[in-house]
């Protein structure tokens, strides 16, 4: 059964429930009304009757029926009973032209105590059965039913009694009526509450809707929210909030099972170069190479190369693989300072002829892995020095940001590495795809185009962000933000300021005020 059905059964059945037993309180009611008013109707005629005897026992003769007949109402059964059992005197209520059935006495008459005779007649308040007070019933085709009250006096019992027809029919039009009505307010309270369970229940069959077309694939509805306060419209915003996180959640898993898929089609397509290599070289080697010493030598020199080559990419892409696993990395205190003078003293001593400015103060003290960090600036400067050009000048910024409140800072304080040129830039089109893996920009320079890619997910495995600015002409600048070390984690200090030596002859100038370079789109 559904829920409308069930709220309409069951409010139906209260309602219901309700209506019968305030019909059947009102009938009870009035019964008992009635029924008071027949027995304050026969205690009257009782009262009057008893007083006529008593007063005819006073002067020595017997009840004259003539007087009995005027005392007691016309509406009342008077009958007089002598002691031996014999009816003395029967009088039938209602008028002489239509009497009223002549009911018949029962073998037990029970009689009104003398205690309840001292009220005869009196009011007795709300009406309470008497114990003394019996039916009788008279026979023939229209059977009538008396309620009677019968009294001892000297030399018989006087009874009288009254028709309940009356009452009888009251009650029976009160049925009638009550069933009616009753019959009519249940009809319209049903009407009522399909109308309104229908109205009540409708934001639950939009749901229900909205989830169908959802469960069709439509991830973009939404379920319409017109009161947040009630229920339903709870209901509503928790269920739009999960279907955002679960739209979410499917929008996420597609791109990271596209990123997947280009990522294992652009490591096989860079794989096969060298192993292409390899494998023609070693066919060379099979075809004669090897009685040729200088044929030798030139096949072994490719075969190891390339190896080279392949082992270096495979090792990029097993640390990628690792950091996208969320493996952890080594957390300690380390100078960020310190690390960024080891790598540009390595690329000074790679590329001497290089003007690379290292700006820098006090020690900033981060946690991280030492050896990953160092590997983030290596892969910065190798960008610079593969894509700057011969004549680009690259400036090296450590500075904390976000001390103090400033517009673009961060919330809270972060150590920034800054790796700048003042080359030839990028367009927009390809900066923004600078950290995307194998991606190599237009310069096509040799390279697997990971770099980039490495230093992001390194500096995301810190906790840290990496950012990238350039503009054609206005040279490019990689910006690293990594969280600061607590100050309760202490690094020990160092004897020499790095910035002064590195910073001494090969000093290019001013920095370029522009982001940096093209050359630090990808590479090695």
């Amino acid at each position: 059964m559904s829920l409308r059905r069930r709220l309409v059964t069951v409010i139906l059945l209260v309602v219901a429930a309700g209506i019968v037993g305030s019909d059947v309180a009102t009938w009870s009611a009035l019964q008992s009304f009635l029924t008071g008013r027949v027995d304050s109707q026969l205690d009257i005629g009782l009262h009057q009757a008893l007083r006529y005897a008593a007063q005819a026992r006073v002067h020595d003769h017997p009840p004259h029926d003539t007087v009995l007949d005027a005392l007691v109402s016309s509406n009342l059964y008077l009958e007089v009973v002598a002691s031996n059992g014999r009816v003395v005197h029967a009088r039938p209520s209602g008028s002489k032209a239509r009497p009223n059935p002549t009911p018949q006495l029962p073998r037990l008459i029970p009689l009104v105590p003398g205690s309840r005779l001292a009220l005869a007649g009196k009011s007795r308040g709300p009406y309470h059965p008497e114990a003394a007070s019996f039916d009788m019933h008279s026979l023939g085709a229209h059977a009538t039913t008396y309620r009677a009250v019968a009294a001892p006096f000297p030399g018989g019992i006087i009874i009288v009694a009254a028709p309940l027809t009356q009452v009888s029919q009251t009650l029976d039009s009160l049925v009638t009526i009550e069933m009616a009505v009753s019959a009519a307010i249940i009809l319209i309270i049903f009407v009522f509450l399909l109308w309104l369970v229908r109205l009540g229940l409708k934001p639950l069959r939009e749901m229900a809707d909205t989830a169908h077309e959802i469960a069709g694939g439509d991830l973009t509805r939404r379920i319409d929210v017109a009161a947040p306060t009630t229920e339903v419209g709870k209901l509503a915003t928790a269920l739009n909030t999960m279907i955002a996180r679960i739209a979410g959640a499917l929008s996420e898993q597609r791109q990271s099972e596209g990123r997947l898929r280009r990522f294992v089609a652009d490591a096989s397509h860079e794989l096969r170069t060298p192993l292409a290599s390899i494998r023609g070289y070693a066919e060379l080697f099979r075809r004669g190479a090897r009685d040729d010493p200088v044929a030798l030598e030139r096949a072994m020199t490719r075969i190891e190369e390339e190896s080279a080559r392949m082992s270096v990419l495979v090792d990029d892409l097993l640390l990628l693989a690792r950091l996208d696993q969320g493996r952890p990395l080594e957390r300690a205190p380390v100078d960020l300072v310190e690390i960024a003078t080891r790598a540009v003293e390595d690329a000074r001593a790679v590329e001497p002829s290089r003007a690379i400015e290292l700006v820098a103060g006090s020690p900033v003290p981060v946690i991280g892995d030492a050896h990953r960090l160092q590997q983030v600036v290596a892969n910065l400067l190798g960008n610079c020095r593969a894509h700057a050009g011969q004549g680009a000048t690259v400036r090296v910024l450590i500075e904390v940001t976000g001390a103090s409140p400033a517009a673009g800072a961060p919330a809270s304080p972060a150590a920034r590495l800054s790796v700048s040129d003042d080359g030839a830039g990028m367009e927009a089109e390809e900066a923004q795809r600078a950290f995307d893996r194998f991606h190599r920009g237009r310069s096509r320079v040799e390279g697997s185009g990971l770099g980039l890619s490495i230093v992001a997910a390194i500096v995301e495995a810190h906790g840290g962000r990496a950012a990238l600015h350039s503009r054609p002409g206005g040279g490019t600048t990689v910006s690293v933000d990594l969280p600061l070390a607590r100050s309760a984690e202490v690094l020990p200090s160092r004897s020499e300021d790095p910035s002064g030596p590195l910073a001494g002859p090969e000093r290019a100038g001013p920095p370029a005020s522009g982001p940096g370079a093209r050359g630090l789109e990808k590479g090695a």
